[in-house]
């Protein structure tokens, strides 16, 4: 049976959050080019025409780069499967190079390095759950200490 190593909340990050940021800032966009305000806030109408589409570009811009790269991580004896929500790809642990995990206070971020390049490419990025990844090393489930470098 596979285990979930990655954060309850990836699916929070990845999914709700960008849909309602787009979602919100989209219409706002709409609202500012249907309405003919002079002013919006003590901002000039000139000034919000270009800054409100080019907040919502470099949000977009940095939600495809950022955000929307993290993956759900689950872990049996045989495969690591990688999921976006759409699709499942399961990589098998002789096709593991190296798992990288940066512990933080806020966010634990954990780095899958493939030997030979998936969809995602040769670098899975996920949110670390640390309690349980802290539960399967404590078992040495999988025999992660020699991928963890």
């Amino acid at each position: 049976m596979a285990k979930q190593i990655s954060s309850s909340l990836t699916l929070f990050w990845r999914i709700a959050f960008p849909t309602i940021w787009v979602s919100f800032f989209s219409v706002f966009t709409l609202a500012v080019y249907l309405t003919d305000l002079p002013y919006y806030g003590g901002i000039p109408r000139s000034v919000m025409l270009i800054s409100i589409p080019l907040f919502l570009i470099v949000g977009l811009v940095f939600f495809f780069t950022t955000i929307l790269k993290i993956k759900r991580i689950d872990m049996d004896e045989e495969f690591i499967y990688a999921t976006n929500y759409l699709k499942t790809y399961r990589y098998p642990w002789h096709n593991i190079k190296k798992i990288d995990i940066k512990e933080r206070a806020v966010f634990s971020t954990g780095s899958i390095y493939l030997i030979k390049e998936g969809v995602s490419g040769k670098k899975i990025v996920f949110l670390l759950s640390k309690s349980r990844w802290r539960d399967l090393l404590a078992i040495n489930a999988y025999k992660l200490e020699d991928y963890i470098k």
